[in-house]
C-alpha cells in the first residue's frame, strides 16, 4: 500500500461515521468547537488558557503539572498578535521560518514545584494548539510519529525514493535531531509522498502507532472496545499473555475469522492492521531472567 493510500486509509477510520463516531474524532470536535466559540465575556488571554487546558487534558501533554505553565504559554502567545495574525504566523513559519514562532516553541514554560523554573520545552502542546488554530495545516510534534513515519516511508517502495533527503533514508534519529528539523522533515515529508496534507499526513502516523502498541480504544466506542477486549481474550493462548497483537496476527489467518472481525468493526480497520503488521509484525516480549 502506497503511503498516501495509508494515511486516507487512516482518515476513514479515524473520522468514523455519523452514527459511530470514534473516541478520536469525538475529542476533534470538542476541540474545535471551542476554538470556534466566540466566549464575548472573556479575554484573549483566557480564552487561549481554555483552549491550551482542554488541548493538554485530553493529549496528556502534562502542562498541568508544571506550576502556571499554561498561563506562561497564553502570555506568549498573546504578545505575538490575535488569532488572525497568529495563524499566518504559524503557516509561515512552516513555510519558510518565522522567528517569532521559533521562539514561542523554543522558550521554557512553568515552574517546578520548588520555585525553579522548569528546564522544559512545551513544543508538543503548541503545536497541536497550531494545527486547531490553522485548521489542521500544522503538523503536530508527537512521539508516535516520530517512532513510526520513516518506518512508513521505506514501506512505499513507489515513493521512497523520492523522500529521501540527500540520497539517503529518513531516519528516526533525524526526526528526533531538534524540533526545527521535526518540522523541516514533516514538510518535506507531506509534500514528496503525494499526501499533501498535514491532518491526513498527522493521522497516519499516529494511527498506526496505536495499532502498533495495541491501543484500539482510539478507534473503538466503549460498547465496542468491550466487546473487542472479551473477543480478542476468547481467541489468546497461554503462551500470549495479553499481547493482544499477537492473537490478531495468529486470528487473522484464518478467513472466516477475519471477514467476522471486518463485520464487526469494519474492512478499514482490519486493512489497516494487516498494513501496520507487514511493515511492524508483533513480537512476543523476551522474558526476564530473574536468577539471582
Amino acid at each position: 500500500m502506497r503511503m498516501s493510500d495509508a494515511a486516507n486509509l487512516a482518515d476513514k477510520i479515524l473520522k468514523g461515521n455519523n452514527r459511530n463516531k470514534t473516541p478520536y474524532q469525538n475529542v476533534r470536535e470538542n476541540i474545535r468547537s471551542v476554538f470556534n466559540s466566540d466566549f464575548p465575556n472573556l479575554s484573549y488571554k483566557s480564552k487561549i488558557q481554555i483552549r491550551l487546558a482542554l488541548i493538554d487534558g485530553y493529549y496528556s501533554t502534562n502542562m498541568s503539572k508544571r506550576l502556571f505553565g499554561i498561563e506562561e504559554i497564553a502570555d506568549k502567545i498573546v504578545k505575538e498578535g490575535n488569532n488572525k495574525h497568529l495563524k499566518k504566523a504559524f503557516k509561515s513559519f512552516i513555510e519558510k521560518d518565522n522567528k517569532k514562532i521559533k521562539n514561542i516553541f523554543n522558550k521554557k514554560y512553568g515552574l517546578q514545584k520548588d520555585g525553579k523554573n522548569s528546564p522544559k520545552r512545551a513544543i508538543s502542546l503548541i503545536s497541536k494548539y497550531a494545527y486547531y488554530l490553522t485548521e489542521y495545516q500544522f503538523p503536530i510534534y508527537d512521539r508516535l510519529v516520530k517512532e513510526n513515519i520513516w518506518r512508513i516511508i521505506k514501506h512505499d517502495t513507489e515513493n521512497c525514493e523520492a523522500i529521501k533527503v540527500r540520497k539517503k533514508n529518513i531516519t528516526r534519529q533525524m526526526l528526533e535531531s531538534g524540533f526545527l528539523n521535526y518540522f523541516k522533515y514533516m514538510k518535506f515529508i507531506n509534500e514528496k509522498s503525494k499526501i499533501k496534507d498535514f491532518n491526513k499526513l498527522d493521522k497516519l502516523g499516529w494511527l498506526f502507532g496505536q495499532i502498533k502498541e495495541a491501543r484500539y480504544i482510539a478507534v473503538l466506542n466503549s460498547n465496542k472496545y468491550t466487546e473487542f477486549m472479551k473477543y480478542w481474550k476468547k481467541h489468546q493462548r497461554p503462551s500470549e499473555r495479553i499481547n493482544i497483537n499477537l492473537v490478531i496476527h495468529r486470528i487473522f489467518k484464518n478467513k472466516r475469522i477475519k471477514n467476522n472481525f471486518a463485520k464487526k468493526y469494519t474492512k478499514e480497520l482490519v486493512d489497516f492492521i494487516d498494513y501496520v503488521f507487514i511493515i511492524t509484525p508483533p513480537k512476543r516480549k523476551k522474558q526476564k531472567n530473574n536468577l539471582v
